[in-house]
């Protein structure tokens, strides 16, 4: 869904005009489904595995131009990149005392950094802040400025790799059943407050913050600590997490009580479980997010834990 590029003469902008399904994308993908269901003796199991993934692919913008869909998620529209593709600059780690020539004795600071800057940064950055890789410039050349000729596709937040694992075995009335359900590669960004500390005035600082560039820990994992820290939070791959989990989706146990046992009470079939959502999920994501809420400043609800007990009557 693109919005057209009106004519002047119309009297209305671009950015007026609804959006139309105008452009064009090539999708491809593989499933695969196994599944078995046997009974050793008096238990019944069973257990399925399923696996697939899909790419896509622009492949027509319907004659509107590429751009940058979205400032804050980094989503860029440019046909032969996939949707919403992650659109920023390269980096280089953190910079390091000896990547600056000398220091001002009066004000302490560190001066002449032997990287490029973006040109707006000149005199803020000091050791421990994000070094930006210079790709190009206006002649298609590294320049020795970072600026939006450096910008490039670092990545994108649609899954790849899905699988679910789910079984169930029931002997004499009792039936358990899980299901596991994950995602093998995907990426996520965390922004704002979700990701920094100190940017305005509810951006605490989280446990992650104290592995933080000091001179004493410079391969830390985040960057050195100030107020507001606008060059260290231009959207990079620095901040690209890894989104890929498993999860335990849900558990279960039950009992179903035998005919003979409730027919004199008038009851068909009674059955009494327990059951759980969510009960762990193992991923390298940044701090406690959801893995499943892949773009986000920390406004999104996780889902939670929940926990059943039930108690199922056929009447």
């Amino acid at each position: 869904m693109v919005r057209p590029d009106v004519p002047a003469i119309v009297g209305v902008s671009s950015s007026n005009v609804g959006y139309v399904n105008l452009g064009k994308i090539d999708v491809k993908g593989w499933e695969l489904n196994l599944s078995w269901r046997d009974k050793i003796g008096s238990v019944n199991y069973n257990l399925g595995f399923n696996l697939s993934d899909a790419r896509n692919k622009i492949t027509d913008l319907g004659g509107t131009p590429e751009s940058l869909t979205s400032t804050a998620s980094g989503s860029y529209r440019r046909v032969g990149d996939p949707i919403g593709a992650f659109y920023g600059y390269l980096t280089d780690g953190l910079a390091q005392v000896y990547d600056f020539e000398s220091v001002n004795t009066t004000t302490g600071k560190y001066q002449k950094p032997k990287f490029p800057l973006v040109a707006s940064q000149n005199g803020i950055v000091q050791p421990g802040d994000i070094k930006y890789r210079d790709i190009s410039g206006p002649d298609g050349a590294p320049d020795g400025v970072i600026d939006d000729y450096d910008k490039v596709v670092f990545g994108e937040k649609e899954p790849h790799y899905t699988y679910a694992i789910k079984g169930g075995l029931e002997w004499k009335g009792i039936d358990f059943s899980f299901y596991l359900q994950g995602v093998g590669k995907v990426a996520g960004y965390l922004e704002d407050e979700a990701r920094h500390a100190f940017i305005n005035d509810y951006s605490i600082p989280k446990k992650e913050h104290l592995d933080r560039w000091t001179p004493m820990n410079p391969n830390a994992s985040y960057p050195r600590l100030y107020q507001s820290q606008e060059h260290n939070r231009l959207f990079s791959d620095y901040w690209k997490e890894d989104a890929s989990y498993l999860r335990l989706k849900n558990i279960q146990i039950g009992y179903r009580f035998p005919a003979r046992m409730v027919a004199p009470l008038g009851i068909n079939s009674l059955r009494v479980y327990a059951s759980a959502d969510n009960l762990f999920t193992k991923t390298d994501y940044f701090g406690a997010y959801d893995p499943e809420v892949r773009t986000t400043s920390g406004d999104v609800y996780p889902q939670v834990k929940t926990y059943v007990f039930g108690l199922s009557i056929t009447f």
